[in-house]
């Protein structure tokens, strides 16, 4: 019969499967993936010289306008500051029906300065930066009085004009502060680069 060799070539078949085992991978396919070249990301040493020396140009054109910005920052704030105190004494002097003192903390302005009445400090400000300095008066003179405030919120004698200026640099305006015979303060500013004449 046709039938039994049939039979008889799937057995022979299938005892070689079993004999060979699972079917063969190509030995292509079993070798490990190279592993592909990663490129370091940063940057080189010439890229990072660059750009120091950039910053550094930078840095060396900026200084000095960074410095003439922070000294007149300064000189407004303390004018400021003082203008403050002025208002203050003489707020207080009308308020309190008593005499209010400012004067200088030290032996100059340039040592800060106090709001008082009595024994009582209503005000007491820091000495100022070394890089600011402080006239008083057109002509200057080196007289260092207090300005006393009466009750009645009014100056007791002529208020001394205190002019806040750079003296290293003549590029920042400086600021004038004075009191009025009735009390009331006053800030002016420069415009001529020359703070020694006053505000102009």
């Amino acid at each position: 019969m046709v039938i039994a060799p049939i039979a008889e070539v799937l057995a022979i078949a299938g005892a070689c499967m079993l004999l060979r085992g699972p079917a063969s991978v190509p030995p292509s396919m079993l070798r490990a993936p190279r592993a592909r070249r990663v490129m370091a990301e940063g940057f080189t040493i010439i890229e990072v010289m660059i750009v120091l020396v950039i910053l550094a140009i930078l840095a060396t054109v900026a200084a000095p306008a960074m410095t003439g910005m922070l000294r007149t920052s300064k000189v407004r704030t303390i004018a400021s500051d003082f203008y403050s105190a002025l208002l203050k004494a003489r707020s207080e002097s009308i308020k309190r029906r008593v005499s209010v003192t400012v004067a200088p903390a030290g032996a100059s302005w340039t040592a800060g300065w106090t709001v008082t009445y009595g024994s009582t400090t209503l005000i007491s400000h820091e000495a100022l930066a070394s890089d600011i300095g402080v006239q008083i008066n057109v002509p200057a003179t080196s007289t260092v009085s207090s300005i006393v405030y009466g009750s009645n919120g009014r100056v007791s004698s002529a208020a001394p004009t205190l002019i806040f200026y750079a003296p290293s640099d003549s590029s920042v305006q400086a600021r004038c502060v004075s009191a009025d015979p009735a009390g009331l303060p006053r800030v002016r500013t420069d415009t001529n680069g020359v703070a020694t004449d006053g505000c102009n």
